[in-house]
């Protein structure tokens, strides 16, 4: 009888454990966000799933500070984190993780200071240690597997609160390979979802994280991006509003050592140029007018396209788009539509 209730007191001891962990964990991880200087946020709760060798992020958020004010940065409702089980059967414990129904906001941050380019500097140079230090915490195994599942980045916001002006919508992918568990293997990556909610992503390409200079072969597609999407960019820098008309993309990026070279075909269908409005300005009236006949060009019959290909090459860090050769092709495009 005394073995019996020996046994009884170890599965109820592990019963205990086990209902407590999730709280211990929980109140550790909140502990490791309270240590992130500049940023605040927290875990509603942790998961376990032992035989799986997992544990999991269930609604976490992360919000930056500036100025006085929150702005949110990041939340998911769930992260899944476990071992890579075809990494530990060749000899690597490594760690896969799923980022499920989350969302990332690289321009968080005073709209007087909206450039998403500047943050993400910011962020590097100013916090790199302290954020490898909490992921290195939260995610002790290096990470060989990162799938992505109905994930929303904004990229760059307006002037206006809360206006967002470019973003990818429901992404979906995976980068598989990042530790070069498959020797001699590069890391592919896909990512499909949409840009400003409407036009379809489409990115595919191979990278290898293990040379001293990072290598990058891929290709993007979007499809179908309504135009009239893209007007705080075609006012603030074209001045003209699109009234109608669709935008698709094709574009490579291979990098070779320090080098990279690559191509942006932007293709422009049934364009139409929203109609002169006398309170714009007359400058911006002029120029409008200017437009809406230079795009006239094309619409002859079925041929409402404007193509063209935008070179891009230079060293890393240094990349240099050919703009002018990129307006000549349009021109020549514009030529061989009217007498094609």
């Amino acid at each position: 009888m005394r073995w019996k209730k020996t046994y009884t007191y170890i599965l109820l001891a592990i019963f205990l454990i086990r209902l407590s962990l999730p709280i211990f964990f929980t109140q550790y991880v909140n502990s490791v966000i309270g240590d992130i200087q500049g940023y605040s946020g927290n875990v509603e709760h942790m998961g376990l799933s032992l035989f799986r060798g997992a544990y999991q992020f269930e609604n976490i958020k992360l919000s930056k500070h500036q100025g006085g004010q929150k702005y949110p940065l990041f939340k998911a409702k769930e992260i899944d984190v476990s071992i890579h089980w075809l990494s530990l059967l060749k000899g690597k414990l490594v760690a896969e993780i799923f980022l499920y129904d989350f969302f990332v906001d690289i321009d968080a941050g005073p709209r007087s200071e909206a450039n998403a380019k500047e943050n993400i500097e910011e962020i590097k140079k100013t916090d790199e240690t302290m954020w490898l230090k909490s992921l290195r915490a939260l995610v002790p195994l290096r990470i060989n597997v990162i799938a992505l599942v109905e994930g929303e980045v904004i990229i760059a916001k307006g002037e206006r609160v809360n206006e967002v002006i470019f973003s990818f919508d429901h992404l979906d992918g995976s980068f598989s390979n990042l530790r070069n568990v498959d020797q001699q293997s590069p890391s592919d990556f896909s990512l499909t979802g949409k840009v400003l909610k409407e036009g379809d992503l489409s990115i595919k390409g191979v990278m290898d994280l293990h040379k001293t200079y990072p290598q990058y072969d891929y290709a993007v597609d979007i499809q179908s991006l309504p135009l009239n999407n893209l007007n705080y960019f075609a006012r603030k820098y074209a001045y003209l509003d699109f009234e109608a008309g669709m935008l698709d993309i094709h574009g490579k990026l291979k990098t070779e050592g320090k080098e990279i070279k690559g191509y942006i075909e932007p293709v422009l269908r049934n364009v139409k140029v929203m109609e002169i409005k006398s309170e714009d300005g007359i400058i911006n009236n002029i120029w409008q007018s200017v437009v809406a006949g230079f795009l006239s060009l094309f619409e002859t019959g079925e041929k409402e396209i404007i193509k063209t290909k935008v070179e891009i090459s230079g060293m890393r860090k240094d990349p240099e788009i050919n703009a002018i050769g990129a307006f000549g092709t349009v021109v020549y495009n514009a030529l061989v539509n009217i007498f094609d």
